[in-house]
């Protein structure tokens, strides 16, 4: 099968994580690809923050959890209450506790800027699955970068 359709079908979303380090060689790789990735008037918006403290990983889930608590006010969604539910065990960590996170953030001016980012998110999921390195898109994680300013 070809390389590139068996990394796009056996790709997947991985939520356990071994306690290894990803080397910094595989995560400057990861982010090459990423820069790849086509974007909207070849503005290439993208920057790239790369966390490797597993505290400060954990403060940011902590901070993310908080932040979507305040914001979900009642629902009675089942799925929304499970998911509610989640965020308020401390034990819970919206990274998995990958033992490294890349935040995206997109530049000021770029015209597709979630678009743009996607993209190169995806290249580097894809790139991290031919490598043997598990990944997952935390889409719990944005209400953080709405937060920050690049």
């Amino acid at each position: 099968m070809n390389h590139v359709f068996e990394n796009i079908y056996l790709r997947r979303s991985v939520r356990d994580y071994k306690p290894n380090d990803v080397p910094d060689d595989i995560i400057r790789e990861l982010i090459k690809v990423g820069t790849y990735a086509p974007s909207a008037v070849n503005k290439q918006p993208w920057r790239f923050v790369v966390i490797k403290n597993r505290e400060m990983i954990t403060r940011l889930s902590d901070r993310a959890k908080k932040l979507w608590l305040d914001r979900m006010g009642e629902n009675s969604d089942p799925e929304i209450k499970m998911l509610e539910n989640a965020m308020k065990m401390p034990e819970f960590n919206i990274f998995y506790n990958a033992p490294v996170l890349i935040l995206i953030f997109a530049a000021p001016g770029a015209y597709s800027p979630q678009d743009d980012c996607a993209a190169a998110a995806e290249n580097m999921m894809l790139a991290a699955r031919s490598l043997g390195i598990g990944s997952c898109w935390i889409g719990w994680s944005r209400i953080l970068t709405q937060r920050l300013r690049c």
